[in-house]
């Protein structure tokens, strides 16, 4: 220090100043000297390595497990669905509103398809709510649960936790107890089958009631019209009977080749009253099928076509659909109660923070020893 201060005295009189070699410090840390730091410093390492280790190993084991289970889900078969289509090719009845052309342009349902509308009711959210509600899953899951906003945040979780897959065909659940998620994944399956097949069910079922409407008022109609033909035919017999009466034309007779009227029986004759008045007949023949309409007590049997609609109307009212019968989808492998968690992952929890004990206690070392030397080297200048 005398040395510098003679040196900026020397330098202010402009006299030459003296040049002292000065110590270089050495900053580097070698590797003994890294050791020596960490065996004198060893307890502290261990204290802060098991403090965060201990740490890590409870958190490991008092964190709630999470388990996931799965289920493979894939198109049904043709003979599997061989029940629906077979109520779909029956409603393909003529009533008199549809072309052939039309009923015979529907389609068939395919596996395909019924997989594709199974496949967007698993993510439907109403159907989800609907489980999740009505069928005892809010009870198993969420039993703290009470009020409304409390069943809506479960609900949530639940909606989630429940994942689908359409490309793989993989239904996924994440819960907290193995057997309840596996319940849950196959009842779930099984929900959403048999709301799909009412829905099916329903629609067809309407589709029939449609067409057998449309057959009774065929029908009705039909019966109707003969009702008037009928009452129409007794009025012209009835005005030609009083016109044969008038002129004395007792027997069935037609006008001859030369002009005069003959009595009916002959091929020639009954071929030649096509274009002649009602009253030609005469007034027996007449009177007789008068009668004969007076007495009739069924006019259906005389009706065209009418039998033919009465068929098609007892073959819909047979069709039953089983919804047993019916399959819209085949659960390839089912869920099953996992035997391994999700997480917490404790092995790599607890190595994971042993290593960062580990770490965070070097580098508080480090620092402890870095901060010694300052203190060393200030006091000794």
């Amino acid at each position: 220090m005398e040395i510098q201060d003679n040196n900026k005295q020397r330098a202010e009189q402009g006299m030459p100043v003296m040049l002292v070699a000065q110590p270089v410090v050495d900053d580097e840390i070698n590797l003994f000297d890294l050791w020596r730091t960490l065996t004198k410093r060893k307890f502290l390492i261990a204290v802060i390595t098991v403090i965060t280790t201990s740490f890590g190993l409870a958190y490991a084991l008092l964190a709630t497990s999470t388990y996931q289970s799965s289920t493979l889900l894939t198109p049904p078969t043709m003979f599997n669905i061989i029940e629906l289509n077979r109520l779909l090719n029956a409603s393909k009845v003529d009533v008199g509103r549809k072309s052939e052309k039309h009923l015979n342009s529907i389609p068939l349902y395919t596996p395909k398809e019924v997989f594709t509308q199974y496949s967007k009711a698993l993510s439907s959210i109403s159907i989800r709510r609907d489980f999740f509600l009505h069928s005892g899953i809010a009870e198993k899951l969420a039993p703290e649960a009470k009020t409304e906003l409390q069943l809506r945040n479960a609900f949530s979780n639940f909606d989630g936790a429940l994942t689908f897959s359409a490309e793989k065909g993989v239904l996924t659940f994440v819960g907290n107890n193995p057997e309840v998620i596996a319940e849950t994944l196959n009842s779930f399956v099984s929900h959403v089958e048999l709301y799909l097949k009412m829905q099916f069910v329903t629609d067809l079922n309407s589709n029939i009631e449609l067409s057998k409407d449309l057959l009774k008022r065929s029908i009705a109609s039909k019966v109707a019209l003969e009702k008037e033909i009928r009452n129409d035919q007794t009025v012209r017999l009835k005005e030609a009977i009083s016109v044969a009466k008038k002129l004395g034309i007792e027997n069935y007779r037609v006008p001859s080749s030369g002009g005069s009227p003959t009595t009916a029986g002959s091929a020639l004759s009954i071929s030649a009253t096509v274009n002649i008045p009602l009253y030609m007949r005469g007034r027996i023949s007449l009177q007789a099928e008068l009668d004969s309409l007076k007495e009739r007590k069924d006019e259906k049997v005389y009706i065209p076509g009418l039998r033919v609609l009465q068929n098609q109307l007892a073959e819909f009212d047979a069709l039953k659909l089983s919804p047993d019968k019916i399959r819209l989808v085949r659960v390839d492998d089912p869920a099953f109660a996992p035997q391994h968690r999700i997480s917490p992952k404790r092995k790599s929890i607890v190595v994971g923070s042993m290593l960062f004990g580990f770490a965070f206690a070097l580098l508080i070392v480090f620092l402890a020893e870095y901060a010694e030397r300052n203190r060393e080297k200030y006091s000794s200048c």
